[in-house]
């Protein structure tokens, strides 16, 4: 098959990894291209794939549609796989002007969690539902509880897929990597990491603010934010403000071996975000045997099969009480148990089969 692969970003995030598992896989049996900006992962992408660069998409973008309808001719495209609304908006037009054989959508939070106005979010599902209806053969889900918020954002359930995300083949070969060394001995200071975009909907404020609460109570207390995005100047201003400067590190981008030493080195892993779509740095989290804290959203709930610590969504008193309670060691989780669990269900090669047989189906 020639497989190409749009979406919005090319930066560091749970869409972008996604997108770059999926290329590693699919290259090993097929043809694969990618048109995305450029970013942290372009040139990762450029390793597995041919990879046009085009600039971010805001809107319908006609030039975007008429160029991306030429690749696909040229080309002779059979499966274009489209990643989230803008993208999937202009791709899918292109694709149709192109006649390409299979179309695939992915919208990967449903649009009815986004942290928007009810305005643009009832614009934005209509859109999304007419042009989805119309023309893709199917809209992908990450999982049930997704399936289920697409079917009532008004997607024909006949096109909804669930395929979840993976752990990838690099991150289980350089955690495996990293436990097979003497793991050096601890300072003594408690470390709570969180790894996610510095965006709204992954709720930063809250946990600096509960962190800023906990850290009257324990001196040794410490966080460590790992992201870039556009909230990182406001957490930084909210550090500089509650005096958390030596007790908060805010690192801008990591490399893959650095993010496993930083999950393996943590001694909790926290994650207050309001909207997801499946939580890939949860499961890799929990592949590490550290206590994981996430927000009790039923898509997390259902992707870590109720084996975490929850926290009410955007409670800040509630996160508060979880987190002293895992740093003062009163409640825990089966450790090795999380680790196994992710390895079984989330495994690359049946990641990659999964999209090999739905894109295969309509050709």
């Amino acid at each position: 098959m020639r497989i190409l692969i749009t979406l919005n970003s090319s930066n560091f995030g749970g869409i972008e990894k996604t997108v770059l598992d999926l290329i590693k896989g699919l290259s090993k049996d097929h043809e694969v291209f990618c048109v995305c900006p450029t970013g942290d992962y372009f040139d990762e992408y450029k390793k597995n794939a041919r990879v046009f660069a085009y600039k971010k998409v805001t809107k319908i973008d006609l030039k975007y549609i008429f160029y991306l309808k030429k690749i696909l001719q040229k080309e002779k495209i059979d499966v274009l796989h489209a990643n989230d609304p803008r993208i999937i908006f202009n791709s899918l037009i292109a694709g149709y002007l192109a006649g390409t054989k299979v179309k695939i959508s992915h919208t990967h939070t449903p649009i009815s969690s986004w942290q928007i106005s009810d305005f643009s979010k009832k614009i934005n599902i209509i859109m999304n539902k007419l042009i989805v209806n119309l023309f893709s053969d199917y809209e992908i889900c990450l999982n049930e509880t997704i399936r289920k918020q697409k079917e009532a954002e008004g997607i024909d359930p006949e096109k909804l897929f669930v395929i979840p995300n993976c752990l990838d083949t690099g991150f289980k070969a350089l955690l495996e990597k990293k436990l097979s060394k003497k793991i050096s001995s601890k300072d003594s200071h408690f470390n709570f990491l969180c790894i996610s975009r510095f965006s709204v909907e992954k709720n930063h404020i809250l946990l600096l603010e509960a962190f800023y609460e906990l850290s009257k109570l324990y001196k040794n207390a410490t966080l460590t934010l790992v992201g870039k995005g556009p909230m990182q100047i406001e957490c930084k201003n909210l550090v500089t403000k509650y005096r958390l400067e030596k007790r908060v590190t805010i690192i801008s981008e990591v490399e893959e071996e650095e993010k496993v030493e930083l999950l393996l080195n943590c001694d909790a892993f926290v994650f207050p975000t309001l909207a997801e779509g499946f939580g890939l740095v949860m499961i890799e989290a929990m592949t590490c045997s550290k206590q994981v804290l996430v927000s009790d959203l039923p898509v997390l709930i259902e992707v870590s099969d109720s084996r975490l610590i929850y926290f009410k969504n955007n409670d800040k008193l509630d996160l508060l009480k979880k987190m002293l309670q895992v740093l003062e060691g009163s409640i825990a989780s089966n450790l090795e148990e999380n680790r196994e669990f992710v390895f079984n269900k989330y495994s690359f090669e049946n990641y990659v089969k999964s999209y090999e047989r739905i894109y295969s189906s309509k050709l």
